[in-house]
């Protein structure tokens, strides 16, 4: 039996039949008594620590290659920072070698479209963009599913709590505004852009953990001239049905040849402000050190 990718639809009747391995059966006629555990990268080792039905990457690999024979089908629910690759690769070898007789392994994930690009999310490195590409629900109206790698940039430190920090989040926003400007605005312009942002309010109303999450981008003023083009937006993070972060932007992207000369203009006049600054400050501490 092969591998087959499903859509979360809910979580309901989770019952723990042991706490120690973080197992969890969901006791249900309409399941047929399917076991299923939620996956989370190893980066949130104490997330999974501490609650029931959650288990890290290595720990569901660890269950695939050392199982030999399965009574029932094992539904793994992939969240955030899941490399999916090596888990493709053991539940593929078990369905083959080992699924035919009995029940076989199934990685279900909820996201409905890749990682956005590197160009689009304006990052070099893949494992630090933390959005999916968007879906366009109207005409101001987008979303995309939160995609946190266990190597992005935020969890390289430390991690506080079992949460996603908030600057992680005030990120995944603004690659949020910068992709759908740029694959559905500014796709078919040629020509580089450097995006200035005029204003951003953010509110934390919930906790965002490493579960799946979605954004939601909606445009509430758009401009557009010769040489830049500036939006309003209001953008919300929910997770399971509830919003737990929002975020208003105003920002304007300008053709980057014409943002270019005005900033060199801006930071020359910065600097010689501080030549000034600091040669008055070298003056009284000579006055001082003769006095």
């Amino acid at each position: 039996m092969g591998i087959s990718i499903l859509a979360i639809v809910g979580i309901v009747g989770w019952h723990s039949t042991d706490c120690t391995n973080h197992r969890v059966n969901l006791e249900s006629e309409m399941t047929n008594s399917i076991q299923r555990f939620f996956v989370v990268g190893d980066t949130f080792s104490g997330t999974a620590r501490h609650i029931d039905g959650l288990i890290t990457e290595t720990d569901a690999l660890e269950k695939v290659l050392t199982s030999v024979h399965l009574d029932t089908d094992v539904h793994l629910y992939l969240q955030q920072g899941v490399d999916m690759r090596s888990l493709y690769a053991a539940v593929r070898h078990f369905n083959t070698t080992n699924g035919k007789a009995g029940g076989s392994f199934n990685l279900v994930s909820c996201k409905r479209a890749p990682r956005s690009t590197r160009r689009f999310a304006h990052k070099n490195r893949a494992e630090n963009i933390v959005i999916c590409a968007p879906r366009r629900v109207s005409d101001t109206l987008f979303e995309m599913d939160l995609c946190f790698s266990a190597q992005n940039e935020f969890f390289l430190d430390h991690m506080t709590g079992m949460h996603i920090q908030g600057m992680a989040l005030i990120e995944a926003a603004r690659q949020a505004f910068l992709t759908v400007t740029e694959a559905f605005f500014l796709a078919e312009d040629e020509r580089d852009y450097y995006y200035v942002i005029k204003s951003m309010e953010t509110g934390f109303q919930n906790f965002v953990f490493p579960f799946d999450a979605v954004l939601r981008y909606e445009i509430t003023r758009a401009s557009h001239k010769e040489n830049r083009h500036g939006f309003d937006a209001d953008i919300t993070i929910i997770q399971a049905g509830t919003v737990c972060t929002r975020v208003s932007v105003a920002f304007t992207a300008f053709e980057a040849k014409t943002i270019a000369d005005r900033e060199l203009v801006v930071a020359q006049e910065c600097l010689n402000k501080l030549v000034e600054q600091y040669r008055d400050e070298e003056a009284l501490q000579s006055i001082s050190q003769v006095a």
